[in-house]
């Protein structure tokens, strides 16, 4: 557990490293006071007023937490490391695994309302979990052999109603029914580990993906 502790840790000191040395555009600021008068509390969406005011503020440049599978330097450097090596067996253990996710719509109700955190988070995590070493592994092989379960695993989250831990939603399960926007540590997860493959495998993935 340690190696695979350590191999993320230099992963991200080495994404830290790479994206100092980025040039960065200067970024404008939103007025928080402006964007929240224009809200209208009948929608769960920005307003079309809200998106003209993020449009302004929204980066040129694209952000990038590190150098994409192309960059054979940077990540033949993580992959020949001992902490490298190690996330990479258990990526491999993984690797023949299905995805528990989309998980049902009975599931998350039943969680939601008995607060059974046990049918519910377990698998939640897991998909997550395996999808980012999937990720990774193959930016460090650079092979193709986890593309395939990478689209698997894609595609299960974005067929997902909510990313929201059930336990988090309301009792009516407003996020499931498309009634209300929220986040949670979870959906920061999954919204996470979906940029990485899109930024980091870049046209290795489908144009359909």
């Amino acid at each position: 557990m340690l190696k695979v502790t350590n191999v993320i840790l230099v992963f991200f000191i080495l994404s830290f490293c790479w994206a100092c040395g980025q040039k960065k555009a200067p970024v404008a600021k939103l007025d928080m006071d402006a964007y929240l008068q224009a809200s209208d509390v009948k929608l769960i969406y920005p307003t079309q007023a809200q998106i003209d005011m993020l449009e302004k503020v929204v980066p040129k440049d694209k952000y990038t937490p590190a150098a994409s599978v192309n960059d054979r330097r940077y990540w033949d450097k993580i992959a020949s490391g001992e902490s490298g090596k190690a996330y990479f067996e258990e990526a491999l253990k993984a690797l023949e695994k299905a995805p528990e996710v989309p998980i049902s719509d009975e599931i998350y109700r039943r969680a939601n309302k008995e607060g059974n955190r046990g049918i519910y988070k377990p698998r939640y995590y897991r998909s997550m979990d395996r999808l980012e070493k999937f990720i990774l592994a193959e930016c460090m092989e650079n092979k193709g052999r986890f593309i395939p379960q990478i689209e698997v695993y894609v595609d299960s989250i974005m067929a997902m109603k909510s990313w929201l831990h059930p336990n988090h939603d309301d009792h009516e399960n407003s996020v499931l029914e498309g009634k209300r926007v929220s986040i949670d540590l979870g959906a920061r997860k999954f919204g996470m580990v979906l940029a990485l493959a899109n930024v980091l495998l870049q046209d290795k993935l489908p144009d359909s993906l």
